[in-house]
């Protein structure tokens, strides 16, 4: 060493440790360095843990909103097809009558009663509701059974294809905006008329 303290390093100044220093030191260091990691362990295992519940918690708000979107969508469509159903009775039943050979009150009560309802259950934005209405209006106002026949001819054909065209709406409707998950179906009944 050096006299005069100038170039002295820091250690040579240091009082020398006994023995019992050094096992403390050599026993508490480990321990508290322990410490300190385990702290900074349950720590940054609590940031994870909360990120972790944010993130089911946003995920189950979304299936929550999913499902709620769905079960709005069923139920409209189940709106929907009891709507298409009382439609399809109801054209059926006025394209019925206009098969009849002769009216009596009641009949023709019931006539104008169904031609009503059609034109209640229709859209008239609907291309279709036109030809329709003329349709039904012809049906009603002829008394020559002949013509009613070809009037109701007229009628059956497009009264499927407006019928069809619902079907499609009622089937876009249910497919689901999510993870490419497409809602039940309701069973599309059987066509029976000849095409």
């Amino acid at each position: 060493m050096l006299s005069g303290g100038a170039n002295r390093l820091p250690w040579d100044s240091m009082v020398p440790m006994n023995v019992s220093t050094q096992v403390s030191i050599a026993v508490f260091a480990p321990l508290a360095v322990g410490a300190v990691f385990t702290f900074l362990s349950i720590w940054i295992a609590g940031i994870n843990a909360k990120r972790n519940a944010q993130r089911q918690d946003e995920l189950a708000w979304k299936m929550k909103v999913a499902d709620q979107d769905l079960a709005v969508k069923m139920k409209l469509a189940d709106f929907r097809q009891a709507w298409i159903n009382q439609l399809r009775d109801s054209l059926a039943d006025f394209q019925a009558f206009g098969l009849v050979s002769k009216y009596g009150d009641d009949e023709m009560l019931q006539i104008y009663r169904l031609s009503l309802k059609v034109r209640f259950l229709m859209n008239k934005e609907d291309p279709k509701y036109p030809a329709l209405s003329n349709l039904i209006d012809l049906l009603t106002g002829n008394a020559n059974e002949n013509g009613r026949i070809q009037i109701v001819r007229e009628l059956v054909p497009l009264t499927q294809e407006i019928l069809r065209t619902e079907w499609k709406v009622l089937k876009r409707d249910l497919r689901y905006e999510g993870s490419g998950v497409t809602a039940p179906q309701p069973q599309e009944e059987t066509d029976l008329s000849p095409s």
